[in-house]
């Protein structure tokens, strides 16, 4: 089913046309149609389509010209057009015949700006449960969840990672991989009955913590990130639900969410980033990027708001970013999400010699600005030349290397100092710059191949 207000089909009818032939939709909801008696239905939509029309007014009558509601249908659908007396409204009430036992009410309004149309029976009404009194075989934007199958969960745990991690539970991961064909039959059922009843065992929604130190003073607890150790069996299910939800969801994801995506990952949203960059370079102009930072982001969602989201299915330019910026605060405040504007900061990408320095703000407090942040483990400057990152990373890796050889001399495996090398010497965040495609300068060429010659 397609819904769209189109202001106007008068000086339309080709493009619109053209669109309804290359789509397959069952149903087509028009409001705003702007149609008169003079325009008709076969100059819109071809013989697949029975189309039921309530113009305002004739082409002679201007002041009429507008408004108008249409509702087209497939001819393999059995519909009917119904007559709603006392109900003065720009509306269409369509009955569409489903298969032999169900029918589809389908209502199309249009309220204008002016209307004084008492719509109070629009709105939610707490006497009665609209679920629970209308069926609906309708997918549009509700998500429905099969049942768990054997297959699903036998995948779920195939994927599951070996660890000796436990958690609260005290139950390995190794334990549930190495022992799969003892539970499949009992998580089938406990997940299948967790589906059926809406409720969650309280015990699988327990974690272990762990604090992981990120960067600064170790005496404050606010340079921790806690990572938590889910139950393996809790894990199993999220696996099999995720798989559910994302393959009926997956064409509404933004192309720019690049986290929690397959084939998607903080690779490839700096390389989105690098390509705007080199774009900007190309074209001898400045690109401003704000950097902003959430307090504690997936601790602090409101769940109540989230929920409530998912129920209802030049200095010109530096002025434009600021404005952007100010309805990202908006949005923050409306759904109660902490920026922590000490961790802000500006950056604008150029190679001009007198760079734009606007003075950007969140709240009225100033951003501070840098020549480079640390974006994804990536240190970005200003000319996009990875200096400093190739530096930082090459002394880190040789001090690395130091500390290595200086503690694995008696060694004599060569499997055990080819796991200790690959684990602390071989750089996750230079391997991520490379598959980035980051462009690097021969000098920093030449200094990488000497360290790996080293190494």
């Amino acid at each position: 089913m397609l819904y769209q207000n189109v202001r106007g089909l008068r000086t339309k009818t080709v493009e619109f046309f053209s669109s309804v032939a290359s789509v397959e939709y069952d149903v087509i909801c028009v409001t705003e149609t702007w149609l008169c008696e003079d325009i008709d239905s076969w100059h819109l939509f071809d013989d697949r389509y029975l189309v039921y029309r309530k113009d305002r007014g004739s082409s002679s009558n201007s002041s009429r010209r507008r408004g108008g509601v249409l509702v087209a249908i497939k001819k393999c659908l059995s519909s009917r057009k119904l007559d709603v007396p006392g109900l003065d409204l720009e509306s269409i009430w369509i009955s569409v015949k489903l298969n032999r036992n169900k029918k589809m009410l389908l209502c199309v309004v249009y309220f204008p700006p002016s209307s004084h149309v008492n719509t109070s029976v629009f709105k939610p009404s707490t006497d009665f449960d609209g679920n629970d009194e209308c069926e609906s075989d309708c997918v549009g934007d509700f998500v429905k969840i099969e049942n768990v199958t054997y297959d699903d969960v036998v995948l779920a745990i195939k994927e599951l990672k070996s660890s000796l991690t436990a958690a609260v539970d005290n139950i390995p991961y190794f334990i549930i991989k190495g022992g799969s064909e003892f539970l499949i039959y009992s998580l089938l059922v406990l997940f299948n009955l967790s589906l059926e009843t809406k409720m969650f065992t309280e015990v699988w929604k327990q974690t272990r913590i762990i604090p992981v130190f990120k960067k600064g003073d170790e005496q404050n607890c606010k340079n921790y990130r806690p990572i938590a150790i889910l139950s393996p069996f809790s894990k199993i299910f999220e696996s099999i639900i995720h798989k559910k939800l994302y393959n009926q969801v997956e064409n509404l994801i933004s192309t720019s969410q690049h986290g929690f995506i397959p084939k998607r990952s903080t690779t490839t949203n700096l390389l989105c980033l690098t390509g705007k960059i080199i774009s900007s370079f190309e074209s001898d102009s400045q690109l401003g990027v704000i950097y902003t930072d959430f307090s504690k982001a997936f601790d602090s969602i409101d769940f109540g708001i989230l929920l409530k989201k998912l129920q209802v299915h030049s200095d010109l330019d530096s002025v434009l970013l600021q404005r952007d910026l100010d309805c990202l605060f908006k949005w923050c405040i409306d759904n109660r999400l902490h920026l922590n504007i000490e961790k802000c900061g500006v950056l604008s990408y150029t190679r001009k010699a007198q760079p734009l320095n606007h003075v950007y703000k969140i709240n009225n407090l100033v951003l501070s600005r840098s020549n480079t942040v640390t974006d994804l483990g990536i240190i970005f400057d200003s000319k996009l030349d990875f200096s400093q990152h190739i530096d930082t990373m090459v002394s880190k890796t040789y001090r690395r290397l130091g500390f290595l050889k200086r503690r694995t001399r008696e060694f004599s495996s060569e499997l055990t100092l080819k796991v200790l090398y690959c684990a602390h010497i071989r750089v996750p965040n230079w391997n991520t710059a490379v598959l980035s495609g980051i462009p690097i300068t021969e000098t920093k060429l030449k200094l990488l191949s000497e360290y790996r010659t080293t190494s």
